[in-house]
């Protein structure tokens, strides 16, 4: 077994600045129309076009991505490292999401990666391959989406209302319900989830992230440098984000 998959995750949270949420410039505004924004697979997603099996295994490399929404050409990266059950991760897709895809994704300036980290209900990193875990299953199951191309669909869904985490209403059969009242093939999701084809592939991308230094959920990076939020809340990450964008020009 890698070495890392037998690492205690002893400081992992799910956390933010409250000064962010609470921010005026941060007060919540109307989701812009995703339809209209350029979005890309999770490469792992990707690579199943390849190989359609049902019991195929997306390939896990060093160049692997989230999902991306934004213009692929555009000078910053934002990537977000998220957990679907963490309470101040729903916040922050709530409120700072949309003011982030307004202010800087709509005029492609940025563009946003998706990762996912789950760590409600995780104390090893070997539990990233229990598929008891719900906060596991949900990252999973949103890649199974995407074979639909409905990745952003079903984040929405999922980040949507209230959770009250390891419940239940992550389960695998939930998981499975949410995609059938989107309209999604509930039996193509099922079996996609089932076959746990994405297990390693969520793994990956943890993995990175520790790697990349990240401790808590919500968490940013901007390049790859993680981002510490300030006092200064949303108008801090703002000048941050203007620096990187001056600076990439």
């Amino acid at each position: 077994m890698n070495p890392w998959r037998r690492t205690v995750i002893s400081t992992l949270a799910c956390i933010l600045c409250a000064s962010l949420l609470m921010s005026p410039a941060a007060a919540q505004i109307a989701t812009p129309d995703l339809s209209e924004i350029t979005f890309v697979n999770p490469s792992f997603v990707n690579d199943m076009s390849a190989t359609p099996a049902a019991d195929a295994t997306p390939a896990v490399d060093g160049e692997a991505h989230g999902g991306i929404l934004g213009d692929p050409d555009a000078p910053v990266t934002l990537r977000i490292y998220a957990d679907y059950q963490c309470p101040h991760c729903r916040n922050f897709h709530a409120i700072i999401e949309p003011q982030l895809i307004a202010d800087y994704v709509v005029p492609g300036d940025i563009r946003l990666e998706f990762i996912d980290f789950p760590v409600i209900g995780i104390k090893s990193v070997q539990e990233w391959n229990d598929d008891g875990k719900e906060s596991v299953q949900a990252a999973e199951a949103t890649m199974c989406a995407a074979e639909q191309d409905a990745f952003m669909l079903y984040r929405e869904a999922l980040f949507t209302g209230d959770l009250k985490p390891n419940s239940g209403a992550l389960s695998d059969e939930n998981l499975v319900r949410i995609g059938d009242e989107l309209g999604l093939d509930a039996d193509a999701l099922s079996a996609c989830l089932a076959s746990g084809r994405y297990e390693d592939a969520v793994v990956s991308q943890a993995l990175a992230a520790l790697d990349a230094g990240v401790q808590q959920t919500p968490s940013m990076a901007i390049d790859g440098d993680i981002i510490v939020l300030t006092q200064d809340g949303y108008d801090g990450l703002r000048l941050t984000l203007d620096e990187a964008i001056a600076n990439s020009r």
